[in-house]
């Protein structure tokens, strides 16, 4: 078994055991390694061939040049100027978010850094206007899958930070801020609604490249179940950041 299917072996019996509700009838939020980039078409690209070179028969390229121009070949060769190769700049890598916006649906949250609590699952926000960052993922801007997660409502069944995240469609945007003051915008591909217990994890998590920085928001939906102490849906919303 290698450490990657281990790995997600390991978290992906968490995540759909955990709930979104804050305070005193806390449960905790949703815990698998984040490793897939979503509805990502991983282009392929080709080598470079090398060109043959001309047989002996043939008429050497400069020399046609020459030709067409009615200029010898060696003043062509002199008179080259070869350009020079321009190197892209060195992109600013993200730092540590800050800051979620959500214009569309009020949302200005504070973002936490949480790893795994002792029972190895993820984290929650202490806040239940803010929400939480898996720090042992991707960050936000970088390539792969960065998750975020946010509470429904309180125990009280107050409405959190999450509380309207249904209403976004794609094509709405949002944004982090990073430690650095750079905002990384972020698309609304798609959102879907699972059972806890069919969250599909090879598609939130699976074995993929990581080529495209991707935003995964999660929070709870559906019914309240008391015993369980946990909601009997999750909604998830997968964006892509906006080059």
């Amino acid at each position: 078994m290698n450490l990657r299917f281990a790995l997600f072996t390991l978290f992906a019996s968490v995540l759909i055991l955990t709930g979104c509700q804050a305070g005193a009838d806390s449960t905790q939020a949703e815990t698998p390694p984040p490793t897939l980039a979503l509805d990502v078409a991983t282009a392929t690209i080709p080598a470079a061939t090398a060109t043959s070179q001309p047989e002996a028969t043939n008429v050497p390229a400069a020399t046609e040049i020459a030709e067409a121009t009615q200029a010898p070949a060696t003043e062509i060769a002199v008179n080259a100027t070869a350009t020079p190769e321009v190197s892209a700049a060195t992109p600013i890598p993200p730092a540590m978010p800050i800051l979620l916006t959500i214009p569309k649906i009020g949302v200005s949250a504070s973002i936490e850094s949480v790893a795994n609590d002792s029972t190895d699952r993820m984290d929650v926000p202490q806040g239940v206007q803010n929400v939480a960052w898996w720090n042992l993922g991707p960050l936000p801007g970088a390539p792969g899958n960065s998750v975020i997660s946010g509470h429904l409502d309180n125990y009280l069944q107050e409405p959190a930070v999450f509380w309207r995240l249904r209403e976004l469609v794609p094509g709405d945007t949002l944004s982090v801020r990073d430690a650095r003051g750079i905002n990384h915008t972020f698309e609304v591909v798609s959102s879907e609604l699972y059972d806890h217990d069919q969250v599909p994890l090879d598609v939130i998590f699976g074995d993929a490249v990581r080529i495209r920085p991707n935003l995964i928001l999660i929070t709870c939906e559906g019914a309240w179940d008391a015993g369980a102490r946990n909601y009997d849906q999750r909604f998830v919303v997968y964006t892509k950041m906006v080059e």
